[in-house]
Parts: structure tokens; C-alpha cells; sequence
């Protein structure tokens, strides 16, 4: 449509058509901001200066694939301190980092207020003893689907604290427990699978297109090997993606080694001779990784 604006006030719409076709973009398009202020010649702007210009850059712009603030981090605000970032980041778990001295040890106290459920404390309490460190989709295998998601986030919070990069990147740790100083915390790294296929620009338009057809989306599950089966019939809600017994179903897939149901990777982590010091990146030698 179209919009006229008379001058005695009045203002009319005219149709123009129906719109036929529409776009839809899952990210901005790419631009750049040009000052309405051209630069004088001979003057320098510097910082001295900044103030006296009549425009305001505008907050967000990018020329990078997804959108950016450039007021966090420029060269005339500076970087924003790493200990507001870490602040930022703790709304409800406590988080660690690898390059900390010390782990969390007992909750947020702005998170203790909230009245946890008995139920599932008791059934976190028992999958930690299991072994102290889990990813989330791992740990849903063994809890009840009846709880919510703010319950768990609740329990969470007074149980454990997640490890925001390292070896042990996104897993959910148990408070107190620091998997640097256990040699045995080998096995629970992770690994950041990112399938080929991910690269390219068609597995969306794929999936999608199994979609609209009706199609199933799931890929069905490889055979569980036999050394595998009684493990299996213990976890009441059985993931084969988190085993690795399904392709990966996003562009970077979190696996815990000790979650791979293969008997040839479990014997190239078993047999691995553990470092003494332990990477950011790795605790195992790099002959595994081969």
C-alpha cells in the first residue's frame, strides 16, 4: 500500500497489491554505518574530539555473520571486565571456568530461597554418587520425565555447578568436586563432534523439506552392542543420541567419552596414558586422539 499526505492534512491509501512472495532471513543482512559528518581536511578526530561530533553511531551493526554490540568491547570503552561476565553468567548455576583456583563449593545464595523438591534431590543425590560429573542430556536418562524443567533448574542449582570450558565444557559438575585434581575425570571429557554435513547450507532446507512431506526427522538408532544391553535396560529413559548411536542431530554434538557405547573407543580410553598435567583442551595424549 501506499500512503499520500495532503496539505491540508488529509492522508489516503491506495492499494498497490497483494504481496505474493515473502523472504525470510535467519540472519541480518550484512552493512556498514557512514557518518553524516564528513572528515575535515587537515583536522585530526581523535578522543579529544569524540564528543564534539552531532551523531550518534549506532549501537548495532555488523559486518560479521550475526549481529554484534559494539559498545561491550571498543577502543574507547575497552574490554568489559571478565568478573561482570562471570556475574552475568551466574543466574542460577554456579559456574566455573578452567583457569579458576577454585571450584564452587555450595550454591548461589540468590538461588537457595527456592524450595527445592525432596523427590528429586534424593534422585540427583543418587545419580551423583553414580559418577560426579554428567552432561544434561545425559543426566535426563535417569530422571523422572515428571519433573519440570523449573524443578530441575531449582535442584540444579543447589547440587551441582556447570564448567564453562576445558575438558569438561557444559557438563554439570557435583559442588565440591574438582575433576583438574582427579586423574580418574578422564573419562568424563567431552568431545565437540561437528559432523561435515553441518557445513553445508542444505541440511536446513533439507529438514525442512521433511517436514512439509511429513517425514520423519529421526534417524533410526544403530543396534546396541551386546557388552551394552544390561546397561541399557537400567536407564529408564534411554537416549541413543547421547551413546552416539544415532548421527549427530545439530552442528556441534557434546558427547562424555564414558557415554559412548563402542567397545573400540572405550578401549582406546582405558588403555590411555593419563597426563600428569592436566590441558585445557585435552587430558588425554595426543596418541588417542590419533
Amino acid at each position: 500500500m501506499k500512503v499520500k499526505r495532503w496539505s491540508n492534512g488529509k492522508r489516503t491509501v491506495e492499494i498497490m497489491g497483494a504481496a505474493t512472495k515473502m523472504f525470510t532471513f535467519n540472519q541480518p543482512a550484512d552493512f556498514i554505518h557512514i557518518a553524516t559528518l564528513p572528515g575535515i581536511t587537515g583536522d585530526e578526530i581523535g578522543l579529544d574530539r569524540l564528543e564534539q561530533t552531532d551523531y550518534l553511531v549506532p549501537p548495532f551493526f555488523t559486518k560479521i555473520n550475526s549481529i554484534a554490540n559494539m559498545f561491550k568491547q571498543s577502543a574507547y570503552s575497552g574490554s568489559q571486565d571478565r568478573a561482570n561476565k562471570i556475574h552475568g553468567s551466574q543466574i542460577f548455576n554456579a559456574v566455573a571456568h578452567f583457569d579458576d583456583d577454585k571450584i564452587p563449593t555450595e550454591p548461589l545464595r540468590s538461588n537457595i530461597l527456592a524450595p527445592p523438591d525432596d523427590a528429586l534431590m534424593a534422585a540427583l543425590e543418587d545419580i551423583f554418587n553414580q559418577r560426579p560429573v554428567w552432561l544434561r542430556t545425559a543426566m535426563d536418562e535417569h530422571l523422572p520425565k515428571s519433573f519440570s524443567s523449573w524443578k530441575k533448574k531449582v535442584a540444579f542449582a543447589r547440587t551441582c555447578y556447570i564448567f564453562a570450558d576445558g575438558p569438561w565444557r557444559g557438563c554439570m559438575c557435583k559442588l565440591g568436586y574438582d575433576p583438574r585434581k582427579d586423574p580418574g575425570a578422564q573419562v568424563y571429557q567431552i568431545i565437540d563432534f561437528r559432523d561435515p554435513y553441518y557445513r553445508t547450507i542444505s541440511w536446513k532446507t533439507d529438514k525442512q523439506a521433511n517436514a512439509r512431506a511429513g517425514q520423519p526427522l529421526e534417524t533410526p538408532a544403530m543396534a546396541v552392542d551386546i557388552t551394552y544391553a544390561n546397561v541399557v535396560a537400567k536407564i529408564p529413559n534411554f537416549n541413543p543420541e547421547v551413546h552416539f548411536l544415532t548421527p549427530p542431530s545439530r552442528p556441534s554434538q557434546l558427547y562424555q567419552l564414558c557415554d559412548i557405547f563402542d567397545a573400540g573407543i572405550q578401549k582406546l580410553v582405558s588403555d590411555n596414558d593419563i597426563n600428569r598435567h592436566v590441558d585445557r583442551n585435552l587430558t588425554c595424549s595426543k596418541g588417542t586422539g590419533k
